[in-house]
């Protein structure tokens, strides 16, 4: 495929999610899609659509719900692959949240199979992908047990999923557990949960939690409650933070808060947190203990913020 084709291709990729996710104009975005024969793949569990009329109530569907709660913040767009007549378009995508999700962004990724038909370039194939990056919270968990972390050398490059599933057996703790990164600009990610966790603010299992997208674990924290549950890890987490050469793990510093869970399925509820501030190579991570306290959440007293 000649390289006009190839900015031509990563034109149409780029008219398309703004046609989505900026115009909110379903009818665009499908213009760009080969009419015969079209393949949406979405980012959950079965999610394949083949029939054009499905495809088009599905993205009007969720065009507005999407747009309502992120706005585009930027964007990044390359080359795949190609062939003689056909090309991969990568579409990087980073969102900002809005409304009571405004304290963290998310990403996702779009995958365009473009083909030359007749002269043209048309859309055959459409996929959505959820980015989960490779964690680090295996060491952070047994650094909580007995600070001895050579055990775990080599679960370094297990991804999420099997690494919590992992360390759900090996822990057995019926107490909802969860580790973020200190990372203010993205919303203090997820980097380990538990099942209890994932129990507690209304998943049934990690794979469902990841196909929802809420990476953030803000997103789980009542909107009223964010700013207050910020300040005070940062009241507690020393500026700068500092490590020595020799030492790889560093603890820091405790905190407790009471704070509503938010979640989209079930009642909020009052809980109360215990955590640990800790540093790998110079990486601030957040590894803590969630408490429901029934008292509150039964007889609907106050919560006692501290």
């Amino acid at each position: 495929m000649q390289n006009y084709y190839h900015k031509e291709a990563i034109q149409i990729a780029r008219k398309m999610i703004k046609a989505f996710f900026i115009e909110k104009n379903v009818d665009s975005v499908l213009s760009y899609v080969n009419p015969d024969k079209f393949t949406w793949i979405g980012s959950g569990e079965n999610e394949i659509l083949t029939d054009i009329d499905d495809i088009r109530a599905y993205f009007q569907t969720h065009c507005n719900t999407v747009n309502r709660a992120y706005k585009l913040i930027s964007e990044e767009y390359k080359l795949g692959g190609e062939s003689g007549d056909s090309c991969v378009v990568i579409a990087k995508i980073k969102f900002q949240g809005m409304n009571d999700r405004q304290n963290y962004q998310s990403s996702l990724h779009f995958s365009f199979y473009v083909q030359l038909l007749d002269g043209e370039l048309k859309v055959s194939h459409y996929h959505v992908h959820i980015p989960i990056k490779r964690n680090q919270f295996n060491h952070a968990a047994n650094f909580m047990i007995n600070r001895d972390i050579d055990s775990t050398n080599e679960l370094l490059q297990m991804d999420l999923q099997y690494q919590s599933g992992l360390l759900s057996r090996f822990l057995n703790s019926s107490i909802a557990m969860k580790s973020f990164c200190y990372d203010l600009k993205n919303g203090l990610p997820y980097c380990y949960v538990n099942q209890p966790f994932l129990s507690l603010i209304g998943f049934q299992s990690l794979k469902n939690f990841i196909a929802q997208d809420k990476i953030s674990s803000l997103a789980h924290i009542h909107p009223d409650d964010q700013q207050r549950y910020l300040q005070n890890l940062k009241a507690r987490i020393p500026q700068p933070l500092i490590l020595t050469p020799a030492q790889e793990w560093q603890w820091h510093a405790s905190y407790h808060i009471i704070y509503r869970t938010q979640t989209f399925d079930k009642a909020e509820q009052t809980v109360f947190e215990f955590g640990n501030v800790l540093t790998l190579n110079g990486n601030p991570i957040v590894n803590s203990f969630v408490f429901p306290l029934e008292r509150y959440n039964n007889y609907n007293y106050p919560p006692p913020y501290f």
